[in-house]
């Protein structure tokens, strides 16, 4: 409303203003280009371009300038668009542009800057015309630009009308930006703070990395983020203004630094998005020949699926900041070049904190048990899989394994999530972890020390200087085996000692130990050989398990009562961290998960493509029976198909009867056009066996395709035959039209001969 009002006031006032005959004069540039036709002189062209020069000098309007020396280059057929084209670059008003034959001269003018055409004539130039008559014909052809309130005045209102809005139009930016200035950065300063906000909120204040991750990641970012909001009042507070603009001057001399900043902030945020949106392949050197096709199919279908979420995402929040940086009167280079990459790793960031507290609530609502990061079950699935990467020789990143939390679940089957600045997490279901992994592992990984429930180790921990243990027994619980532990010294001692006083009255010369009721700790010595012993048998008895536990050795020496097909599941998983899929569970978790409810790992709209790429990742990196085992498992709850270490013989026997039994499921079954589920899953993953199942098609889209085929040949004849058709006349004209062309060359040919004949006589 403003600004019609304000153009309303502007028009009237210049429509009242008076005509003065000393106002500023408009100019305007010109330009007369002349060629010769019909064998002209191009002298006599020159000449006569000279001379309409000369005419329009007379003219305070008019600021002549020669014709373009390239313009034949340029234009060699002088088309009028080229030429129009080439004077606008050298910001020309009007262009004339004639043909100089015998007679006369055939001219247009042109207005330059709307590439329209003004004026068109003809100037004679034999013996009856002269040179006032060519001067009045140019003043005629020009008028439109010279008369008053012609196209320069028009122009020049326009000009100043645009200025004029432009600056009413920018003070009104300006007024706007300093009324709601205040309520624009408390609005900006809550949005950086939602994710620290957010950690208040549900029971993400339980998590046991809470203040690390605040204290790591929110606080800096804070901290960065209110100080770029608040360098305006900064640098008015403490007068700062001189102090910056010297040394800006100072660093006037590397202004080449900043676009190189651009350049690596720009390819930064670009490596982030890759990683994201690129799908991880590693062991495609492995990939069968038979296999290879439906795997580049998924890859291009998840890939144009991510990069099309990705685009979409980025697309409105970058037109969201061209619109307000627009608003504020930044130039599109500026924009380009340093404000899309620098709020595009803004946003990465502040969605990375705020995945975090997504994750941070998912801990809390998912773990069974203690929230601790490095508790046994966490080591005890570590043992597992680093056992089972060595034994099957898989090369994966360690620093991805050792940056992995694994946690016991409430859950049902296993799910990964993370994806912030804090380690991804995999939550497996605690009846699984029990039921795969051996308690022998649980024994390996206590230290020797913590392994000996005796009064020796109990006794130091009850000291409150000390830090306690994670696996450490409560105080009251420690005091009162204490306690039974010295009751039952006590009378072992009495026995020991009533027995050897017997003994002793009977042998003489044998020495016994002295048994002191009042001793705070038992003798260690014993001359009985049935204790020696027990203690021999004791300190034998799993002798593996006294061995420190070394990951990084290269022997594996796991469990051989571990079942196999949890190391499948836990590739899988490890493989959508690789491809950064936990970026996208998060929030799907942490917004529609529910505790204990049972959630199929893929059944969206693609999943297909998607669980292809993940279970041929398992594949590739030798997890394919294991797989398999558990997929089966997790549907039909039958552990008899299930193998551990000491039975990897009957792997190969136990993957025909899970196939043999997943036949008849599939065979009885409508297929999915693009979800999967498990069994489906299973068909995929015998593509790699000895003797794959044959996937079933679904029986509407194979009508669809052989019918939408048939039709689109049918189509394809149809329209050959009837584009045959119609140009058949026009074949039939062709051909007697070159029968007839070669009768007439025939005869022409005798005619010439015969001629020739003449000549001859």
């Amino acid at each position: 409303m403003i600004r019609i009002l304000l153009f309303l006031a502007i028009t009237i006032l210049s429509f009242l203003k008076p005509l003065h005959a000393d106002d500023e004069v408009v100019k305007g540039r010109f330009v007369v280009s002349f060629v010769a036709k019909e064998e002209q002189s191009p002298w006599l062209v020159s000449a006569l371009e000279k001379n309409v020069y000369n005419d329009l000098a007379g003219y305070a309007r008019i600021i002549s300038v020669n014709k373009d020396n390239n313009e034949l280059s340029q234009c060699p057929e002088r088309s009028i668009s080229c030429l129009i084209k080439l004077y606008q670059k050298l910001n020309i008003d009007a262009l004339m542009l004639g043909e100089v034959n015998n007679s006369d001269i055939d001219y247009k003018v042109y207005d330059v800057r709307e590439e329209s055409l003004i004026e068109s004539g003809s100037v004679a130039i034999g013996t009856d015309s002269s040179m006032l008559k060519l001067r009045m014909e140019a003043f005629a052809a020009f008028k439109p630009f010279l008369e008053k309130g012609g196209i320069l005045e028009q122009r020049k209102f326009t000009t100043q009308l645009n200025n004029e809005l432009n600056e009413a139009e920018t003070s009104e930016t300006a007024s706007f930006i300093t009324k709601y200035r205040n309520l624009f950065i408390i609005a900006l300063a809550l949005f950086i703070s939602f994710p620290y906000f957010l950690s208040f909120l549900g029971n993400s204040r339980k998590n046991t990395e809470r203040v690390f991750i605040i204290r790591q990641y929110f606080l800096p970012f804070l901290l960065v983020s209110y100080l770029i909001i608040g360098y305006p009042f900064i640098v008015d507070y403490f007068q700062l203004s001189d102090f910056i603009e010297g040394l800006l001057n100072d660093f006037a001399r590397y202004q080449w630094l900043f676009p190189t900043f651009a350049g690596f902030a720009w390819g930064y945020f670009l490596i982030i998005n890759l990683k994201i949106v690129v799908p991880s392949l590693q062991g495609i050197e492995r990939i069968t020949q038979t296999t290879i096709f439906p795997l580049i199919r998924a890859f291009s279908i998840t890939l144009l699926i991510k990069l099309s979420f990705v685009l979409l995402f980025f697309s409105g929040y970058f037109y969201g900041i061209y619109t307000f940086c627009q608003y504020l009167n930044f130039n599109d280079k500026t924009i380009f070049l340093y404000v899309f990459p620098l709020s595009g790793l803004f946003i990465c960031y502040w969605l990375g904190l705020t995945l975090e507290v997504f994750a941070m609530t998912l801990d809390v609502k998912l773990v069974d048990g203690q929230l601790d990061f490095n508790s046994m079950s966490h080591k005890k699935i570590k043992k597992y899989l680093i056992g089972y990467l060595k034994r099957n020789g898989v090369t994966l990143n360690k620093q991805l394994v050792d940056n992995i939390v694994f946690l016991p679940g409430k859950n049902k089957g296993v799910i990964s999530y993370g994806g912030g600045f804090g380690r991804p997490r995999i939550v497996i279901e605690k009846r699984l972890i029990d039921f795969a992994i051996s308690r022998d592992t649980e024994k390996k990984l206590i230290k020797r020390k913590y392994r000996h429930t005796s009064a020796f180790n109990l006794q130091p921990n009850l000291n409150p200087d000390k830090k306690k243990k994670l696996f450490s027994m409560s105080d009251q619980k420690r005091e009162s085996i204490i306690k039974k532990i010295a009751s039952y010294f006590a009378s072992d001692i009495n026995l020991r000692q009533s027995h050897s006083n017997s003994r002793a009255g009977k042998i003489k010369g044998l020495i016994l130990p002295e048994f002191q009721p009042q001793d705070d700790l038992p003798s260690l010595m014993s001359d009985n050989f049935d204790d020696m012993q027990v203690v021999e048998a004791l300190l034998l008895e799993d002798a593996l398990l006294n061995e420190p536990y070394d990951e990084d050795a290269e022997i594996d020496d796991a469990s051989m009562d571990d079942k196999d097909f949890l190391f499948g599941i836990i590739m899988h998983k490890l493989g959508g961290l690789l491809r950064n899929e936990h970026i996208f569970s998060t929030p799907y978790f942490y917004f529609r998960y529910k505790k204990g409810e049972k959630k199929k790992s893929y059944n969206f709209f693609f999943s297909r493509y998607f669980s292809i790429i993940s279970d041929t990742f398992v594949v590739l990196n030798f997890g394919l029976h294991h797989l398999i085992q558990h997929l089966y498992y997790q549907v039909s709850e039958d552990a008899k198909c299930l193998t551990t270490r000491r039975m990897s013989n009957y792997v190969l026997e136990s993957q025909d009867k899970i196939l043999t039994a997943v036949k008849e499921v599939v065979d009885n079954r409508k297929p999915k056009l693009s979800r999967t589920d498990e069994y489906d899953r299973i068909v995929w993953l015998s593509k790699f066996c000895a003797h794959p199942l044959n996937e079933k098609k679904s029986v509407i889209l194979r009508r669809s395709i052989k019918w939408a085929s048939v039709l689109a040949f049918v189509s394809l004849v149809a329209w050959i035959g009837f584009e045959s058709y119609q140009y058949h006349p026009e074949y039939l004209r062709i051909i007697q039209d070159e029968e007839q062309a070669i009768q007439e060359a025939i005869e022409k040919s005798k005619e010439e001969e015969e001629k020739d004949n003449d000549e001859r006589k």
